[in-house]
């Protein structure tokens, strides 16, 4: 199974911000022209969503305990980050 398909096939919006955050790292380390478009168009998501995806992953451990992402984001703004 792809990192594509388990993307796809992940409910959980932490899931899927980790599994973002851990493919774009990976091919950093892999190809250092690697971007978040790149990341971006691999998972078919928009560059946005790749941004906000790598700033939650950074406090995961803050805000996993958010039911939505929109929460989670909305914890971040209220803190400063």
């Amino acid at each position: 199974m792809t990192p594509q398909d388990l993307f796809k096939q992940k409910k959980e919006w932490q899931d899927k911000v980790a599994l973002v955050s851990y493919l774009h790292h990976k091919m950093i380390l892999k190809d250092k022209s690697w971007t978040v478009k790149d990341t971006a168009h691999y998972f078919e998501i928009s560059i946005g969503l790749v941004s906000e995806n790598l700033k939650l992953a950074e406090y995961l451990d803050k805000v996993k305990v958010c039911k939505t992402r929109k929460q989670a984001l909305t914890l971040l703004r209220i803190n400063g980050h």
